[in-house]
């Protein structure tokens, strides 16, 4: 039963914080959303046995607090954070092997990472086209991921997040 409610609240936060974002990524409220989402998420993916997940999840709770509260940004705390994350995922990886799945599940991690560094209001439109489409590629290995482990409603939301991706690559033309 708690599954399926982290389930749902963090389908709809983070698909939230996508909508958000795609509005308009200097407001905070989208990075807002998706700390509170990622808080959750760490406990969703450990339920789920998807321990690189909520690894990647850690790292993102940091970089979306960062996000909404730094007004002048660091990009050697982002990179340090991101850095971190990166080594720790793979280590735990490594330790967790479960073949492809869990090469997947690294390399969306991973790459929701750099989706959300590249997505910072900062950044130029040609790095914003690149988060948005490295976002969309990541919500669908994660939509994959949400159907092997038979979480349907966080795999459509992913396919949702996942359009979204495309229209803010689209969107930054």
């Amino acid at each position: 039963m708690i599954i399926k409610i982290l389930e749902a609240l963090i389908s709809l936060i983070f698909f939230s914080n996508k909508i958000g974002f795609f509005l308009s990524r200097k407001n905070p409220i989208g990075w807002w959303l998706a700390a509170i989402a990622s808080i959750l998420a760490i406990f969703y993916f450990l339920f789920l046995n998807l321990f690189v997940y909520a690894v990647g999840e850690v790292g993102l709770f940091i970089l979306t607090v960062y996000g909404a509260v730094v007004k002048k940004e660091n990009r050697r705390i982002e990179i340090g954070v991101e850095s971190l994350t990166f080594f720790i995922a793979l280590i735990l990886a490594f330790y967790t092997f479960q073949g492809q799945l869990t090469i997947l599940e690294f390399f969306s991690a991973v790459g929701m990472l750099v989706a959300f560094y590249l997505l910072h209001p900062k950044n130029g439109i040609w790095k914003m086209k690149w988060g948005w489409a490295i976002l969309a590629a990541t919500h669908v290995s994660a939509a994959y991921l949400g159907y092997v482990k038979h979480q349907e409603m966080f795999a459509h939301f992913q396919i949702a997040s996942a359009i979204i991706g495309i229209g803010g690559a689209l969107k930054e033309s």
